[in-house]
């Protein structure tokens, strides 16, 4: 899988196969900060783009690039700042929107061309193939996506932490849960793409932010549900 980031002057790719390439699209609005992904696979020129949002012009700009299609938009999460763009992206490439049956019920969505998902029930978009996680605890439904050898984890999981539990929906005990399901089934090598980057590079091997990354390593629930619940005044600022 190459991994690469475009973001005017700069440009960073990693490789690990052939046919699976990861474009990080690091998008801005106001003061926040997300990345958006367009997942390609390089012998069907197709794509899927995972929790699109706020700068249309810059995923189409690599879409052009990459001179490829866009056959589907994966949604981790309904927040906003994840799927913001996912309407117009579908209309305009006349493609669907995935997301997870949990999410789209728990919230009372209403859109057009979704498309619900169950845990675990694997979809091929374009030839590439789509592995769904139900991850809840930042939302209901939050999902991650494992594509190759790359997780897709919105909010649920970032380099440096988790998102938070405390909004519509949101469970410290389910968090605990979806990290143990995590830690379970996710291999070391595999590699990590959250919505927001902090501190540390995207697409940083699991095995390595299991490492420093303490969510990952408390075992206890009550310990992992006071932690995650604290009072926090620390800002932790988007990069």
């Amino acid at each position: 899988m190459n991994s690469e980031y475009l973001d005017g002057n700069h440009t960073m790719q990693n490789n690990t196969s052939d046919t699976i390439q990861v474009i990080q699209c690091r998008v801005t609005n106001d003061v926040f900060v997300n990345y958006c992904y367009l997942v390609i696979n390089t012998e069907s020129g197709q794509s899927v783009a995972v929790d699109p949002a706020w700068e249309i012009s810059t995923i189409e700009e690599y879409l052009s690039r990459y001179q490829v299609d866009l056959c589907g938009v994966l949604i981790t999460h309904h927040h906003s700042d994840h799927i913001d763009l996912a309407p117009a992206l579908a209309r305009a490439h006349d493609c669907s929107i995935y997301m997870s049956n949990m999410e789209y019920i728990y919230y009372n969505l209403s859109m057009d061309r979704v498309v619900l998902l169950d845990d675990g029930i694997d979809l091929t978009l374009g030839g590439i193939t789509v592995h769904p996680i139900i991850t809840p605890g930042h939302t209901a439904g939050s999902t991650c996506y494992l594509i190759d050898n790359a997780l897709f984890t919105g909010d649920t999981l970032f380099n440096e932490g988790t998102g938070v539990c405390s909004a519509a929906g949101g469970d410290p005990v389910k968090m605990f849960r979806s990290m143990q399901l995590l830690k379970e089934n996710i291999r070391d090598d595999v590699r990590i793409y959250p919505g927001h980057r902090y501190y540390s590079d995207l697409g940083t091997p699991f095995g390595k932010i299991k490492k420093y990354n303490i969510y990952l390593q408390i075992r206890d629930l009550d310990q992992f549900v006071k932690f995650r619940m604290r009072e926090n005044k620390e800002v932790m600022n988007f990069s």
